[in-house]
């Protein structure tokens, strides 16, 4: 009496990521005014420095453009809330 052939068994494979690299298109690298440090106060130009950053990348993957709850951030007067910086880590998701 034979036996079925037992089926090879493998390793589960991991979805690959697409590997989407921005350097090769028009995206410059990214230069910010202040240092940002972990912990520090956020200033509104860095997080507009960093908002215009996230708009190109998305626009050059074709991803939707990101509405933000406060559009304008003025330096100087207007406070970075953490709605602010939440939506910044929603749009690189």
């Amino acid at each position: 009496m034979q036996c079925c052939p037992r089926p090879q068994l493998r390793p589960p494979q991991r979805p690959r990521r697409s590997g989407i690299r921005l350097s090769n298109t028009s995206v410059a690298a990214a230069t910010c005014t202040n240092a940002i440090a972990a912990g520090a106060a956020g200033e509104a130009i860095d997080v507009t420095e960093m908002r215009s950053y996230l708009d190109v990348a998305r626009a050059t993957l074709g991803l939707a453009a990101i509405q933000y709850s406060a559009p304008t951030l003025n330096p100087g007067s207007t406070i970075v809330r953490a709605v602010d910086i939440q939506e910044l880590r929603s749009g690189v998701k």
